[in-house]
């Protein structure tokens, strides 16, 4: 993969006064967390010649859009034709929630790039149909992720959550969706296959923790990535519900072998007292 200095470089970040630069008015007393993304490679003319999103499009010709503005509509609809312009498949990545806030909708997205954008959003948005076709944009929620990752290193008991372990889950999440939900335009697991996804993350955090000398957990299985799915799915809570009669059924079994476990003891402390 490419270094730290490379991977940034392919981001320009956009703030309110236009693509953030070191070149810029204010490129002195950037925010830290602007830092690291201010442009180096733009003089003080061109920077100033910079200042809204459909200038910075037309500039770098993107392809992606990665909204994390709060702003709803930030990419209207000469942003994104823009970036078609110059892009067959672009990446829209309407991330801001609540739906309100997304940067723009998906029937939005997919008819200003003639229905080829690769779409996710923040909140959930319904199917799109075209055309006899149906596009169903993902929502890029935490819930494939966090989860997973957690339960993954609960149970290799990790010493960090490190960058190996996200990178194992991202990898296998992306393992999970099917080349169907891919055609779908989805870029994750339909929700309905939720529990599988997070089990697949989870066994692929467990074996990264163990192969890179996180994990502390001594009973990890070595056999290969079926052996460490079954060992997770083993480990894994199963939210099924029992009705009140088979509650009660089940809570008297156990009264009964409590009761049975008790006399058994009784009977041995007699019999060993008389030996």
């Amino acid at each position: 993969g490419a270094d730290r200095a490379s991977a940034v470089a392919q981001f320009y970040l956009v703030d309110s006064k236009g693509l953030v630069t070191t070149a810029r008015a204010d490129g002195d007393r950037l925010p830290a967390h602007k830092v690291p993304f201010a442009r180096t490679d733009v003089d003080a003319a061109t920077s100033a010649t910079l200042t809204t999103l459909l200038d910075v499009v037309r500039h770098v010709r993107p392809t992606a859009l990665i909204g994390l503005s709060g702003i709803g509509g930030a990419f209207d609809e000469a942003v994104v034709r823009e970036t078609k312009a110059h892009c067959a498949k672009p990446i829209i990545f309407a991330l801001s929630n609540p739906t309100s806030k997304a940067e723009v909708t998906a029937a939005d997205a997919y008819a200003w790039t003639d229905y080829s954008c690769v779409y996710a959003s923040g909140s959930p948005f319904a199917d799109v149909a075209h055309g006899g076709t149906v596009f169903a944009p993902s929502q890029a929620n935490n819930l494939y992720i966090f989860p997973a990752v957690g339960f993954g290193a609960t149970l290799a008991m990790a010493k960090v959550v490190s960058d190996e372990l996200l990178l194992a889950a991202v990898e296998a999440l992306a393992a999970a969706t099917t080349d169907d939900e891919l055609a779908a335009g989805r870029c994750y697991p339909h929700l309905d296959r939720i529990r599988d996804a997070s089990l697949a993350v989870s066994a692929a955090v467990v074996d990264r923790a163990r192969t890179t000398g996180i994990a502390q957990a001594d009973d990890l299985p070595t056999g290969g990535a079926a052996d460490t799915l079954a060992f997770v799915r083993r480990h894994a809570y199963v939210p099924e519900y029992v009705s009140r009669d088979d509650a009660n059924s089940a809570h008297r079994d156990a009264l009964a072998r409590k009761a049975s476990v008790r006399t058994a003891l009784r009977a041995a402390g007699a019999g060993g007292g008389g030996g």
